[in-house]
């Protein structure tokens, strides 16, 4: 289901992704397994995220967070509390988001955890566009590319330059957006 959930996001159909998703879910709370559980939880909640969902994004990953510190995997908290700031930030407490994201962006540095480090970015590039702050939102989204490029993972590569296209075109910056969706296009 997961998997499925995962392939049906990257292709655009949000409603199978999140019906497969709830399915694993489903599959993992009958199974007894709260890891597998917060796994599911944890795609949920930045599906939900990249729906503009928040009520939807805050209950799957306050459950994912709650699961994983239990657990006592801190990593994964971490990369789900990020859903949690972006959730204050929809919800109007803007700074107290950013504080949030300073906060599990020096607990990733302090662990090494690049992967961490980069989903709370992620998050911070969201409520920086969500915010206005369009100067900053790029700077997150070309440093998020970079990271990717080291990630040597070409579709995540992809997925960040075309957020930093959107990016660069809602700050007006046409000319740079339009250059590099071209560079996209095949």
């Amino acid at each position: 289901f997961q998997a499925r959930g995962y392939l049906e996001e990257q292709r655009g159909n949000v409603d199978t992704a999140r019906t497969s998703y709830q399915a694993a879910i489903a599959s993992a709370r009958e199974s007894g397994s709260p890891a597998i559980l917060g796994m599911y939880l944890h795609d949920l909640a930045w599906l939900e995220v990249s729906q503009d969902l928040p009520a939807a994004a805050a209950a799957a990953a306050t459950e994912a967070v709650e699961i994983y510190q239990r657990g006592g995997d801190e990593r994964s908290a971490l990369e789900v509390e990020a859903v949690l700031a972006w959730v204050e930030a929809k919800r109007g407490d803007a700074t107290a988001a950013r504080r949030q994201l300073a906060r599990l962006a020096a607990r990733a540095e302090e662990g090494g955890s690049e992967s961490a480090l980069f989903v709370v970015l992620v998050a911070e590039a969201r409520v920086a566009e969500l915010v206005a702050d369009f100067a900053r939102a790029i700077e997150l989204r070309r440093r998020l590319c970079a990271m990717a490029e080291g990630f040597d993972s070409p579709g995540l590569l992809l997925t960040h330059r075309l957020g930093l296209a959107k990016s660069l075109e809602v700050a007006g910056r046409h000319a740079e957006a339009d250059a590099l969706a071209r560079e996209l296009l095949p």
